[in-house]
C-alpha cells in the first residue's frame, strides 16, 4: 500500500531465505512488470523505509507488537489527515500507548520521520483499513494470500497488498537481486 500497489494478492516464493527488503523490490518490481505500471520512486523508498524501521522496531519489542504500533499510527495519520510533525508525534506515542509499548525517543523520532514523509501521498483510507483486516486475518478470507506466511515479509505485504485480487505474482529470487 505504501508504495502505491493496490488491489493486489502477493504470492512471494524464494528458492532460498531472502530479507524482508530483497522480497518487497522482488514484488515492486513484479508488480510493475505485469502491470506496466511504473510505481512512484518516492513511495517505493517509503514503503522500504517502513519496511526497515518495522524491522528495527521489531528487533526491541517483538514482531506482533511493532507491527501493531506501525499500523495504528500508520492509519492515525492517513486517516486523520496529518501532516504537522507534533501531530505525527502524538499519534505515534498515542499507538504505543494503546498497544502497552514504552518507545525510546529516538524510535519514536524514526517513526515519525517516516510517518511524516508518508503523510505527503495520498492514500486511501478504505483500503488501507481493508488491508490491515486482511493481513491480521479478519476478512474471513481463508485463501493463503490473506495472511502473511513470514514474520520477516509482513511489513512488506503491508505496503503492498489490498482487498481485491486483479492479480496474481509469484517472485523468484532471480528479481529480487
Amino acid at each position: 500500500m505504501t508504495s502505491g500497489v493496490e488491489n493486489c494478492n502477493v504470492i512471494a516464493a524464494s528458492p532460498i531465505e531472502v530479507s524482508g527488503t530483497g522480497a518487497l523490490t522482488g514484488i515492486m518490481m513484479a508488480y510493475e512488470k505485469a502491470t506496466g505500471t511504473t510505481l512512484n520512486e518516492d513511495q517505493k523508498a517509503a514503503a522500504t523505509d517502513e519496511l526497515v524501521t518495522t524491522g528495527d522496531l521489531a528487533n526491541d519489542i517483538g514482531q506482533d507488537k511493532a507491527e501493531d504500533v506501525m499500523n495504528d499510527a500508520k492509519e492515525s495519520v492517513i486517516e486523520d489527515g496529518l501532516k504537522d510533525e507534533n501531530d505525527i508525534q502524538d499519534a505515534v506515542e498515542d499507538a504505543a500507548k494503546n498497544n502497552d509499548v514504552t518507545l525510546t525517543q529516538e524510535q519514536i523520532d524514526k517513526i515519525t520521520e517516516l510517518l511524516k514523509n508518508i503523510s505527503q501521498y495520498d492514500y486511501d483510507v478504505k483500503a488501507m483499513k481493508n488491508t490491515l483486516n486482511n493481513i491480521d486475518g479478519k476478512s474471513g478470507d481463508s485463501s493463503p494470500t490473506s495472511g502473511i506466511p513470514s514474520k520477516e515479509s509482513s511489513a512488506a505485504v503491508t505496503a503492498l497488498m489490498a482487498e481485491s485480487s486483479t492479480i496474481r505474482m509469484t517472485v523468484h529470487s532471480a528479481m529480487m537481486s
